[in-house]
């Protein structure tokens, strides 16, 4: 597990499964992916001097659970 951020913004990283995510090229998938994004770009907002529909931007890592001795599974 990780933890980055960029200004007040804080993203955690996860392991997971080998298998994930799982290949689906059907188009209703894509679908299903294109609906999740309209879903969560009405909870985004542009950090300070983006450009008007940028929505990503470097972060730098604050915290690694490997570097405390902890065991991700």
């Amino acid at each position: 597990m990780e933890i980055w951020q960029r200004g007040d913004r804080l993203l955690m990283v996860i392991d997971a499964a080998d298998d994930y995510p799982r290949s689906d090229p059907s188009e209703i998938r894509r679908v299903r992916n294109a609906q999740w994004e309209a879903c969560m770009a009405t909870f985004q907002r542009a950090l300070p001097g983006q450009a008007p529909g940028e929505k990503w931007s470097p972060m730098r890592c604050i915290f690694r659970l490997a570097d405390h001795g902890e065991s991700s599974s």
